[in-house]
């Protein structure tokens, strides 16, 4: 039942979602699976720089063999043994050929843990291979193996689990099957057993200290853009993405259409029924004006007290100055049944224009709101948009298309 009520939070509220898991829990390490994609792309990015120390470790778990078979000069390392030494290498620079590559989420954890099993396979199979000649060979490579896995290969809990877990299966399932005689094998896998015990208490909290991080950093970027009241974007979240869009519009040549919302007497509803009301008027505005604005592209913020603005990508003229319309009548006829707020209105100015080189969203915005200002002075609860336009220049002299309706 929680579970459900988080998620049904998170597709009704986005920029709830996060504090709804945070309150769900995730003891077992998972996220709802709108967050679980998005955490894959977070952890990928913060654990890249592990690669480096992946591939030394994987280096040095080979080199382990022909140092030991140096030092001792027992000559213990086969041909088969430097084989699986060569794929062991093969799969440690493969890991790191799929950092560099820049894969993310899924696809590079998915792209890690083949590599790593290849490994598993290579350092067991070259131990395996030098036992067949030398009972004695030391396997102290096959912990560092498991020691590498869970704290430097940048995999998620479980896939930790499923390689550690294959270091320990195979060279019990190499013993045994090439019945090789070694008196220290109950200890050595007991030993490989209690790293990998170590190595999932170690990996768990490692992981849930990062999800919690993850969590406490997406809604703080959260709170950075939001309008805590509205939950629309705040001023500074909603120009960057009108900027961002502008950009698009331009290589595209497209159309960008702006709204300014201006709820009208704002201070004869404060102080006549309080802030509580006014406060009100603004989440059904805010409400009213979100389900206009469905597009990836679209966006809608809260810029001043009392002051809305949004964007459209690429809209019909036509259809922008009809959905305008509807916009104002829709919030006039929504207040009368809004409990506790007074009825109100709003006033919109608008534009919609084609993008050139030469203009920017900034002069394009001071020219709505002077839409704006003409709707307020012209008697409130009104439209106001100028269409078609090409010149900055220009859109001081251009006519105005005035849609009126008065309460």
């Amino acid at each position: 039942m929680i579970r459900k009520q988080a998620r049904r939070t998170g597709r009704r509220y986005p920029a709830k979602r996060y504090a709804a898991q945070r309150r769900l829990g995730f003891v077992w390490l998972r996220f709802l699976p709108e967050l679980e994609d998005e955490f894959a792309v977070y952890s990928s990015a913060v654990r890249r720089r592990r690669a480096l120390a992946l591939a030394l470790l994987g280096i040095l778990a080979c080199v382990s063999f022909v140092y030991d078979d140096l030092l001792a000069h027992l000559g213990i390392v086969t041909f088969e043994g430097y084989l699986f030494l060569i794929l062991s290498v093969l799969a440690a620079s493969c890991t790191v050929v799929a950092y560099k590559m820049g894969l993310s989420g899924t696809r590079l954890q998915t792209a890690v843990l083949i590599n790593i099993l290849v490994f598993n396979i290579g350092v067991v199979g070259a131990t395996m291979s030098n036992a067949l000649a030398n009972p004695d060979v030391p396997y102290e490579a096959d912990l560092i193996t498991v020691i590498g896995i869970y704290f430097s290969s940048g995999l998620t809990f479980y896939r930790n689990v499923v390689c550690g877990t294959t270091v320990v299966v195979l060279y019990i399932l190499g013993i045994v099957a090439l019945h090789i005689h070694r008196p220290a094998f109950p200890i050595e896998v007991q030993y490989l057993i209690s790293m990998n015990v170590l190595g999932m208490m170690g990996n768990y909290y490692i992981e849930y200290s990062e999800r919690t991080a993850f969590l406490f950093q997406k809604e703080l970027e959260r709170l950075a853009m939001i309008d805590e009241l509205t939950g629309l974007l705040n001023r500074r979240a909603f120009f960057q993405h009108l900027n961002m869009v502008w950009k698009l519009a331009q290589r595209q040549d497209g159309r960008i259409a702006v709204a300014m919302i201006d709820l009208d007497f704002l201070k004869k509803i404060n102080d006549g029924h309080g802030h509580h009301a006014g406060d009100l008027c603004f989440k059904l505005l805010a409400k009213t004006v979100n389900r206009n604005v469905r597009r990836p592209l679209d966006a809608v913020g809260r810029i001043g007290g009392d002051e809305f603005i949004a964007t459209w990508f690429d809209p019909q003229p036509e259809w922008l100055e009809g959905m305008l319309e509807r916009l104002r009548t829709d919030i006039a006829d929504g207040s009368q049944d809004n409990p506790g707020a007074p009825p109100f209105t709003v006033s919109i100015g608008a534009g919609i224009i084609s993008v050139g080189r030469d203009l920017t969203a900034s002069a394009f915005c001071k020219l709505v709101d002077e839409n704006l200002y003409e709707a307020k002075h012209s008697g409130r609860n009104r439209v106001v948009s100028t269409r078609h336009l090409r010149n900055v220049t220009r859109m001081a002299s251009l006519p105005r298309t005035a849609q009126i309706k008065r309460l």
